[in-house]
């Protein structure tokens, strides 16, 4: 997804666009697929299908709760919010 559309596509999120949600969402499911692949690595025991599930409850939960406007900034909040939700689910 290019700025442009991630700009449109955030704007159409905030005035309740399930489209646009469905959009970032779609965009960014690699990107969360990596984060629970490597989350899952680093924690043996843990089965990938849970964590993929529970990573993108999270990837869904974080475009409602984000307050930027640039790519770069919702890359890093999804990281760091999938991987707080992820501790929560699964401590240590």
């Amino acid at each position: 997804m290019d700025h442009v559309s991630f700009l449109s596509a955030i704007a159409g999120c905030r005035l309740g666009d399930e489209n646009s949600k469905r959009a970032i969402s779609e965009a960014s499911l690699r990107f969360t697929l990596r984060i629970a692949e490597q989350w899952s690595s680093a924690r043996f025991g843990r089965i990938i299908g849970d964590v993929v599930e529970e990573a993108n409850a999270a990837l869904w939960n974080s475009i409602d709760e984000f307050s930027g406007q640039r790519l770069e900034e919702f890359e890093l909040f999804l990281a760091q919010y999938i991987s707080q939700q992820l501790e929560k689910t699964y401590p240590p």
